[in-house]
């Protein structure tokens, strides 16, 4: 089986905005290939089975809801009632504790779940478990509760996706540059602890989101050339200047809030900055950018990224 291809077909699918379910046989495949037991244990949790409530869940997977909301009927005196619904609960009166209890919620399921769950916007209803049904009757108090759910934003499970994608992209860019100099065409067994090295450095590291829809680029070790430091020439320098500055003008124009976005750019200024560039946070900031642009069809800044990732490469 050519696993280059395979690899290749895969980065050239989701680089053009191809579902992850279109191919997530071919990365289950190239998980058996690779012999890592780590990176196959993260590829059957995010494609297979999903995560168990046991299983410690990656920090992307990790939110806080948009809030919740019940229907009810109150008493109103003499005898009446009224009835509420689909009203906004103030949990926030439970206090901080509770709160969170009721307020933090892990993504277990399958990337192909929570992308058919994404539905233009729709928020998305959760279930609400008997413990957290108590606490919340206390906030009603004296009302009958008919039903209660949970509500999060579709945009919170398109980071998911837009997360899984980015580490996935990432991970065979850095298998391919790091591990197999450009040539995937190997003998796994020689290779399994550089394999290990890279699995360490873009699936458990590198580009995390933090939970509330941000992304932040975290320190990781690099292990492509001597610390991946790179001497570009002022015009190239200059051209990623440009592009940066010309992804900050688009992303004012979006409507939503994102900070994704805004954390990636302070991590390319800031690396632009130095005397000398590490190509290493810098592909990780534009394929940030890129992967959080994807679900909002905003091909601009998708083309713009695309070019400065070409121009660190």
């Amino acid at each position: 089986m050519d696993v280059k291809k395979l690899i290749e077909d895969v980065i050239t699918d989701l680089a053009n905005n191809c579902t992850l379910d279109s191919v997530s046989s071919k990365v289950q495949v190239i998980s058996r290939i690779l012999k890592n037991d780590r990176f196959r244990k993260w590829v059957d949790c995010e494609f297979v089975h999903g995560y168990k409530s046991d299983e410690e869940t990656p920090k992307y997977r990790t939110m806080y809801i948009a809030g919740v909301r019940a229907s009810y009927v109150a008493p109103a005196g003499f005898g009446s009632i009224v009835k509420y619904t689909n009203q906004q609960i103030p949990i926030e009166n439970l206090g901080v504790e509770r709160y969170k209890k009721i307020a933090k919620i892990y993504v277990w399921d399958t990337v192909s779940i929570i992308q058919n769950a994404i539905k233009p916007d729709e928020d998305i209803h959760l279930s609400i478990g008997p413990h957290e049904s108590a606490d919340i009757q206390e906030v009603l108090e004296g009302c009958q509760i008919m039903n209660m759910y949970k509500v999060v934003s579709s945009q919170q499970y398109q980071q998911i996706i837009n997360k899984t994608k980015a580490m996935l992209v990432d991970f065979f860019i850095e298998l391919n540059e790091t591990v197999f100099d450009n040539e995937i065409n190997f003998n796994v067994m020689t290779k399994k602890n550089d394999i290990e090295k890279v699995v360490n450095n873009t699936i458990y590291a590198g580009v995390v989101n933090t939970g509330n829809g941000s992304i932040a680029i975290s320190d990781t070790t690099v292990i492509g050339g001597k610390d991946n430091q790179i001497s570009i020439s002022s015009d190239v320098r200059q051209q990623l200047n440009s592009i940066v500055g010309q992804i900050e003008t688009l992303a004012q124009e979006i409507d939503d809030d994102r900070t994704d976005i805004a954390d990636a750019i302070i991590e390319i200024k800031k690396e632009l900055e130095a005397k000398s560039i590490n190509a290493k946070p810098l592909r990780l900031a534009f394929y940030a950018i890129k992967g959080a642009i994807s679900g909002l069809a905003d091909s601009a800044i998708e083309t713009l990224a695309e070019q400065a990732i070409k121009l660190l490469q």
